[in-house]
């Protein structure tokens, strides 16, 4: 499963997929302005609002693997936050926190 999302200043793209016995779920981010990218499943403000309520566990990688049922709760949960414009509005500030900082690299499409 895999859905794009586009926000103000991002896009995103929030993917769940088999991966052996288990499921890899990650969200990816582009920024509009200079193609920066990143894989953010790790960021913190994902972690406190999305991974954690879902799986209890904040020892989070830019990948995570889990199993179905956990996956697909993180997903819809995921997919449910990023369609409410006022959560994107404070994670695209969080972004723009992070990307200053540096990172923002990877070499994915979306």
């Amino acid at each position: 499963m895999k859905t794009k999302i586009f926000g103000d200043g991002y896009n995103f793209l929030i993917g769940l997929e088999k991966s052996g016995k288990k499921y890899s779920f990650e969200i990816l981010s582009l920024y509009k302005k200079t193609n920066q990218k990143s894989a953010i499943t790790n960021l913190n403000f994902i972690i406190s609002e999305l991974v954690y309520p879902t799986i209890k566990n904040s020892d989070i990688d830019t990948t995570i693997f889990l199993d179905e049922i956990k996956g697909v709760e993180l997903f819809r949960k995921s997919v449910s936050a990023f369609k409410d414009k006022s959560w994107i509005k404070m994670l695209e500030e969080k972004l723009d926190e992070d990307r200053n900082i540096g990172g923002w690299n990877s070499n994915f499409k979306i």
